[in-house]
């Protein structure tokens, strides 16, 4: 399709990763259709890329739909489009409410956004497009073919592309089959489809050659991939034995009871697995964790957190905790944050829990913990947290530290301090450095001046 030069379009993306990567797939069909703009009011064509795990990002949304129903009463001619998660939860009495969305596509399903525009600019019939599965009529294969096809096109464009990036997400499944009680994905994404392997290996392989420094593998249970006998430990092995030491691989997120202990020792013997693990917890409570069906208990988290530190003594751990879950007690919180304290977050992404249309949750558990309990113990987590973080940030003062310069940014600090570089070790800590140089993607030796709960400075040493 050629590039219509009056047309703009805005692209908007809420929630994970995975919805990140999927906008970038969304961008390379618009790209063909028409020239980016960063202001909504501009744009001919705008596509919000949904996310539904947290009931944040829906809000977002929903208070942006308000705005777009009045610029659609006033230019008929903009192309709205609303894709990924959160189609796959509405129903058709909110699509006939929100007559002034074009069309909504769910994840498995973005390559007929372009179809989707040609429709309603050639205005062959005036009613909106709808592609999402239903529940009568969700076939596996198909899906997985649409997920192969949608890759394929991804990585065909990927290596048309020269540009350099020090980072590439790589995903390498979809889905999940763990069905948490308070989880939407496997009802929004499906159940869990993996790449194959050689394709896996090609987009690695691609990215390197084109200056990426940190390959980061994703799935939604990232660590339980198994494809034609291959499992992750399996995965990480080959692609460790394949790329340049100098490399760095990271994978996001890996579920606690598939982390098998060949895996950390692993992580200890190759040098460019990346010292980091997001290893989520959700609550430190046996009794909330069997509600939200983790099928681990505390002790068995604790023994694998216990094993990564004796195996791996620099690495970073990093983890998920929700509080306010249905009947969670003041003794089932004061655990979750025993836990916290035992294992030393570098990095704990806390949310108060929203129950999730059509999750066990949502149908048979009731949200009795009040909103001003969940806030209380969101805010209390969270000073626990920054006290940990202040602490274990504080212990690098004075130490040299290696790492690859991810990303600069201008400043106007003086004239002879012109960038701010972010560089990143390998257990994934980030030293802001201010130097004047172009050192982007090269490996460079910090050596740490001052540290925050959040935030760690330096200066380049020889």
């Amino acid at each position: 399709m050629n590039k219509i030069k009056e047309n703009f379009y805005f692209l908007k993306t809420f929630g994970c990763q995975m919805s990140n990567l999927d906008s970038k797939y969304i961008q390379l069909l618009l790209n063909k259709m028409s020239f980016e703009t960063k202001q909504i009011e501009k744009a001919d064509i705008i596509v919000f890329n949904t996310c539904s795990i947290r009931e944040a990002s829906e809000n977002k949304l929903l208070n942006l739909f308000s705005y777009i129903s009045k610029m659609k009463e006033y230019n008929k001619d903009i192309f709205v489009a609303v894709l990924g998660c959160f189609v796959e939860k509405i129903n058709y009495k909110f699509i006939q409410k929100h007559s002034y969305i074009d069309c909504f596509i769910s994840p498995d399903y973005l390559h007929f956004l372009p179809y989707a525009f040609k429709r309603f600019h050639l205005k062959k019939k005036n009613y909106q497009l709808v592609y999402k599965h239903f529940k009568n009529n969700i076939h596996k294969n198909t899906i997985k073919k649409n997920f192969d096809f949608l890759e394929d096109i991804f990585l065909r464009n990927k290596i048309r592309t020269v540009k350099k990036k020090p980072r590439e997400y790589i995903r390498i499944m979809k889905g999940c089959n763990k069905f948490c009680t308070y989880c939407v994905v496997p009802y929004t994404r499906g159940l869990e489809i993996c790449r194959p392997i050689e394709r896996i290996i090609l987009e690695i392989k691609h990215a390197i050659y084109f200056g990426s420094q940190e390959i980061v593998l994703l799935g939604q249970s990232v660590n339980h991939y198994y494809y034609r006998g291959v499992n992750f430990y399996k995965l990480l092995y080959i692609i460790s034995n394949i790329i340049p030491k100098h490399i760095r691989v990271k994978f996001l997120t890996s579920y606690p009871k598939n982390i098998i202990y060949p895996l950390l020792t692993l992580i200890q013997q190759k040098s460019c697995l990346s010292k980091y693990l997001h290893i989520p917890a959700q609550s430190g409570s046996n009794t909330i964790l069997k509600k939200m069906n983790r099928c681990y208990t505390r002790e068995e988290y604790l023994d694998i957190i216990d094993i990564a530190y004796a195996k791996n003594p620099g690495i970073s751990i990093a983890g998920d905790m929700i509080v306010g879950f249905p009947d969670e007690s003041t003794k089932d919180f004061q655990c979750s944050i025993a836990l916290v304290k035992y294992v030393k977050y570098q990095h704990l992404f806390i949310s108060q829990y929203s129950p999730r249309p059509n999750t066990i949750s949502y149908l048979y558990y009731q949200d009795n913990v009040s909103k001003s309990i969940k806030r209380a113990r969101h805010n209390y987590m969270f000073k626990i947290q920054q006290n940990i973080m202040s602490q274990y940030n504080s212990s690098f003062v004075a130490q040299i530290l290696e790492g690859f310069v991810w990303k600069a940014y201008n400043t106007s600090v003086s004239k002879k301090l012109k960038e701010i570089l972010l560089v990143k070790t390998d257990a994934n800590k980030i030293i802001f450095v201010f130097d004047e140089k172009k050192l982007l993607g090269s490996k460079v030796r910090v050596r740490i001046l001052q540290s925050s709960s959040s935030k760690i400075f330096g200066f380049v040493v020889k």
